[in-house]
Parts: structure tokens; sequence; C-alpha cells
């Protein structure tokens, strides 16, 4: 199975993410599979070498940090409202961003 391409570019909240693949050397460097730069960067990274529901469930991972921040939620928030924002927050990034559901369900089969 090929691995699809990712989108070059993912709109939270009210801000656009690029996404791009982060090098091998680089994640083991900072022993990462992931990584989300949700200062002025507004960058998410994926290690190359992951493909199909792993690298599916990093990108989730990774937008949800993004999501965290765009939703302003805080470390001491409750299960509901946590529960409650993400809810919003991956309606809002599934309809901004068509494309990246058909590509999750890709790297999930």
């Amino acid at each position: 199975m090929s691995t699809p391409p990712l989108p070059k570019r993912i709109k939270i909240g009210h801000l656009d993410y690029i996404v791009a693949r982060l090098t091998s050397e680089h994640a083991d460097d900072a022993n990462i599979t992931g990584r989300c730069w949700r200062d002025v960067r507004r960058r998410i990274e994926i290690d190359e070498r992951l493909e199909g529901p792993a690298l599916a469930e990093t990108l989730l991972h990774e937008i949800l940090h993004a999501a965290w921040d765009g939703w302003e939620l805080r470390d001491d928030d409750k299960e509901e409202r946590t529960v409650a924002a993400f809810a919003n927050a991956l309606t809002t990034i599934l309809r901004d961003n068509p494309r990246l559901l058909q590509t999750l369900l890709t790297l999930l089969r």
C-alpha cells in the first residue's frame, strides 16, 4: 500500500498549519514521531517513516494539540468541557479540510 500524500496545509480554527514530514534523523534526535509548533511557525511535522494507522493517529494527535490552543483549553479543564471542545474542533477541522477525512480513511486501511 502506498501512503497517500498528506495535505500541505490544514485549517485549524482560524489559523492555517503547514503539514510536513520530519526526517528520521530529526525524529530520532528529539525522540518523537510528530510535533506541533503552535507558535508563529504554525507547523505540524510527522516522522517520514510513519504510514497507515500510525500515520493517521499521529496526524490526528498533532491536530488535536493545535485544537487545544485554538479552542483555548487549559490544563485544568474537566472532561465534559474537553470533549465538547474537541467535538467542536474536529467538526470544524473536517468541514474546513474536506480531503483530510479521505486521507485519514485511506491511511487506516
